[in-house]
């Protein structure tokens, strides 16, 4: 009986989290989803409703993983003369030891190669979208699965984001709760 915000599961999700919450609902706050597909920059009013909220126009982290794909040097192992899979490189981040696959080829550095460049450009556009508000709010986050990617986190903090643990879960578990808490009242 209700259809929320994209980013109000999320939000709910940070406000909640024990033992401290990641959000201070009292004041506004600032979150960017790193996305399969989209980078959202969005800023929340005190309480949670959201002041603005943009789409970036560059993609999220499958332009990471595409840049990795058509990599020369694993186009060059791969001797198809032709891009990698972008399946196989998502598992190969996912699993942790980013082996192409069942082959003998360890694209660890390739990755960190790209994934600098990538992040900061998108963090530039994000900041241009939230400049009037940056120096206003009191939480700054990043949630959604690229905030998951190894060496992001670590990335995203020396920025002073704080990305949300299960980030890629937070939106789901933020729905759960706003529906329990729906439920609980009878709505």
């Amino acid at each position: 009986s209700l259809v929320v915000p994209e980013g109000a599961g999320s939000y709910s999700y940070c406000v909640a989290a024990k033992p401290e919450s990641l959000i201070d609902r009292a004041a506004q706050a600032i979150a960017i989803d790193f996305g399969t597909s989209t980078i959202i920059p969005t800023v929340f009013a005190p309480g949670g409703a959201i002041i603005h909220r943009q789409v970036l126009e560059v993609g999220g982290c499958i332009d990471l993983l595409s840049e990795i794909a058509s990599d020369p040097e694993l186009i060059k192992f791969l001797g198809s003369g032709k891009s990698g899979n972008i399946e196989t490189i998502r598992q190969g981040i996912e699993s942790g030891n980013f082996q192409y696959g069942t082959r003998n080829f360890n694209f660890r550095y390739i990755y960190a190669h790209h994934l600098t460049p990538w992040l900061k450009d998108r963090l530039r556009l994000a900041y241009k979208e939230i400049a009037e508000w940056r120096d206003v709010a009191q939480s700054f986050v990043a949630w959604g699965g690229g905030s998951e990617m190894p060496g992001v986190s670590k990335m995203l903090q020396s920025q002073g984001i704080n990305p949300v643990p299960d980030g890629c879960w937070a939106n789901a578990l933020g729905l759960e709760r706003i529906a329990t808490g729906r439920l609980a009242r009878g709505k």
